[in-house]
């Protein structure tokens, strides 16, 4: 390198850091193999040689690294294999300083000497910036983040998954809250555009949803994402790809739209990116195999359209009666409605939206459980108390107004329980009977089978659990 950099003038004020650095290598190398003591006992050839070689390599990836940064930016030094000589220059004065990676000492030399070598200051700074931040700002990042991968996963198992179903948890309560957010502000600025442009308090949550170019499409997309959100709310595993399906058609069309208007800004970009990775991150508390019907689920779906249905009918008998030539009637301006042909698209936007809505619930709710839904057998039931006794509410069964569940090993049945369905509920009536050396196993499996698709509930307290 020294005899190599004799014919370029910039490099000769610095031969005396490339001497010195030239015998830093053979003082470390004679300074390990006859000072066998303390942190270098114990370093054979064979472990000097990796470390040579690794060594070699990764200053050969820097200069490499180096002068492949210089070469994208279409840098145009007076000689750019002066470049080289001068990397190795700076890297020496970098270790010289004692300050880690050379911070500060390197990247002021190169910067002087490439602008000394006819490369612009501005390019000079973007080059030596562009190396800090590849060779050494990104790997940094990097290794923090899968170091706290790595801890996190061993903090997880310490706590037996707690933390991570904790987490999952909390994505996909937020996941929802989102859903359902996203759509109903959809639909109030369907609906009633005028109320929703001037209202205040909507103009400030409206920008953390989705936006879609047409009356149609958006009515029929805030269903959609209510749809789905009431499946994620109920966790089926059906839910997750049509979440994801839908919120990146919605995220997609959101961004063309913000393009369209030239309103796209990277904090909307980050926000769509954030609901995506709470998204994928809330995949493991989707374990359902169905939702079960409940109450409250058909309740808020069937208010939410009815009330939008209704609310978006009065709005255009309204406005159709102004347009009329024999009513003087003005009509409210939260009320007004900028188009009847507008309008009218949503009508037909609400009449696809109950389809659509529809047959996601169906989606949903049509999957049997092959462990519940069995209607008490008789003779089960007798062989199993003929064995092992029965209790209190055993005779029960007998009515054959319940179901039961039968918990078995190596095919005998050994523990029954009788429950009833109710609604989104599986209530357990009573304590289970049969061979009760296996009622612990038996009570876990019927929770693990029953909490698939149903939420179990027991009617009473029971002594023995």
């Amino acid at each position: 390198m020294i005899v190599f950099s004799l014919k370029d003038r910039t490099v000769t004020h610095y031969l005396i850091w490339l001497f010195g650095g030239s015998l830093y290598f053979p003082f470390v190398l004679l300074l390990t193999r006859f000072n066998d003591k303390g942190i270098l006992k114990g370093l054979t050839l064979a472990n000097a040689s990796r470390l040579i070689t690794g060594s070699f390599f990764e200053w050969f990836g820097c200069v490499s690294f180096f002068i492949f940064i210089g070469t994208m930016l279409h840098a145009s030094p007076q000689n750019f294999w002066s470049i080289i000589p001068l990397f190795v220059i700076a890297s020496v004065i970098g270790e010289a300083s004692l300050v880690p990676g050379g911070l500060g000492s390197f990247d002021v030399f190169m910067i002087m000497e490439l602008a000394l070598v006819g490369v612009d200051k501005n390019i000079a700074v973007v080059w030596v910036l562009l190396y800090r931040l590849f060779y050494y700002i990104f790997p940094f990042a990097l290794g923090v983040f899968f170091f706290i991968h790595d801890m996190g996963k061993r903090f997880n198992a310490y706590l037996q998954g707690l933390p991570k179903n904790i987490l999952q948890r909390l994505a996909q309560f937020l996941l929802t809250g989102f859903l359902f957010f996203s759509g109903v502000l959809m639909l109030i600025n369907s609906t009633t555009p005028n109320f929703a442009m001037t209202n205040k308090y909507f103009l400030d949550v409206y920008p953390y949803t989705f936006y879609f170019l047409n009356q149609l499409i958006s009515i029929v997309m805030a269903f959609i994402l209510i749809g789905v959100g009431i499946g994620t709310a109920a966790r089926v595993k059906k839910a997750f790809s049509l979440t994801i399906i839908a919120l990146t058609i919605a995220i997609l069309n959101t961004l063309r739209w913000l393009v369209f208007y030239g309103e796209f800004s990277w904090k909307m970009f980050v926000f769509l990116a954030l609901i995506m990775l709470v998204a994928w991150f809330s995949r493991g508390a989707y374990y359902r195999e169905r939702m079960a019907p409940s109450w409250g689920a058909i309740s808020w779906t069937l208010f939410t359209y009815l009330g939008t249905f209704i609310v978006y009918t009065v709005v255009g008998v309204l406005n159709q009666k102004m347009l009329h030539p024999h009513h003087k009637f003005i009509v409210p301006n939260a009320l007004f409605f900028p188009s009847q042909k507008i309008w009218l698209m949503g009508f037909v936007g609400l009449i696809l939206a109950a389809l659509v809505l529809i047959g996601l619930l169906h989606y949903f709710f049509y999957t049997t459980n092959p462990h519940l839904n069995i209607s008490v057998d008789s003779e089960r039931v007798r062989r199993v108390i003929d064995e092992y006794g029965g209790n209190e509410i055993s005779h029960l069964a007998y009515l054959f107004d319940k179901q039961m569940y039968c918990y078995e090993v190596d095919g005998k049945d050994q523990v029954i329980f009788l429950y009833k369905k109710t609604a989104d509920k599986l209530v357990i009536l009573g304590e289970p009977f049969g061979n009760m050396d296996h009622l612990d196993d038996a009570l876990t499996k019927f929770m693990n089978d029953a909490d698939l698709t149903i939420t179990p509930w027991f009617f009473m307290k029971l002594p023995n659990l």
